[in-house]
């Protein structure tokens, strides 16, 4: 069988890398974004291709970078959209503008690459594509609205391509991940916004507390993580929409 060629979002740390890493030792071919491409500067010394892509950035960009991706190694059979973080804030005192900021980046960059990649996919009547969601799209917590809601939004968006798509031998999953090691929620990536309201301070303090206490001695297992979901994507059954 020749060899998959794999596309993934958000490859400088966690589970981006971690998938490329996988995806070379199975012998595929693998292209690996990142905002910075200097930050994948290992991940090409392992055999990755190196792209350099924003989700957020307007559609156009996003076109013309996938074409430079379709162009690597003349096609894509698989698409990761996993570029993602975590942002806090309570319903009533989180910004329209912060929201967005969440949402730019966890559902419509993910809408927008997939969007660039599917007339490839139709002309090949063939592809693969997956999102890295949450448990966060089954339910919420104080002060994770921002979060929930773009996976609660990946997950509808994901079902719908799915309908859309099926007959014209496009594949689509959402995985949604559970507690794992990886530093979406260490301090320098969990996005806390400023409190604006003295009734919730204790609450998100709590929240925020409660993330910090588990940071790094989560259940989970990239590793392992990343391998189950990879067999998900390679296997000769149908993949399932959803996968917890």
């Amino acid at each position: 069988m020749a060899p998959l060629v794999w596309l993934v979002t958000g490859c400088s740390s966690g589970f981006g890398a971690q998938f490329i890493t996988e995806i070379l030792s199975r012998g595929d071919k693998a292209i690996a974004t990142s905002r910075d491409p200097a930050r994948l500067a290992s991940l090409a010394d392992a055999g990755a291709s190196v792209l350099q892509l924003d989700v957020t950035a307007p559609q156009a960009e996003i076109d013309a970078q996938m074409q430079k991706a379709v162009s690597v190694y003349g096609h894509i059979d698989v698409l990761i959209n996993n570029a993602g973080f975590v942002a806090l804030g309570g319903v009533e005192e989180t910004t329209q503008e912060e929201l967005q900021t969440q949402l730019a980046t966890n559902l419509f960059g993910p809408i927008n690459v997939t969007r660039a990649l599917l007339p490839h996919f139709r002309s090949r009547r063939a592809g693969k594509v997956a999102f890295t969601s949450s448990i966060f799209s089954w339910y919420s917590q104080p002060c994770a609205s921002p979060y929930a809601i773009s996976k609660h939004g990946l997950t509808a968006y994901a079902q719908t391509l799915a309908l859309e798509t099926a007959s014209l031998g496009i594949q689509v999953t959402t995985f949604d991940i559970g507690h794992f090691r990886t530093k979406v929620g260490s301090p320098g990536n969990l996005k806390v916004y400023v409190p604006k309201i003295a009734d919730y301070e204790d609450l998100k303090a709590q929240v925020e507390g409660m993330i910090g206490g588990v940071d790094g001695n989560q259940p989970g297992d990239p590793v392992k993580g990343v391998k189950v979901m990879v067999d998900v994507l390679t296997g000769e059954k149908k993949m399932p929409l959803r996968v917890p």
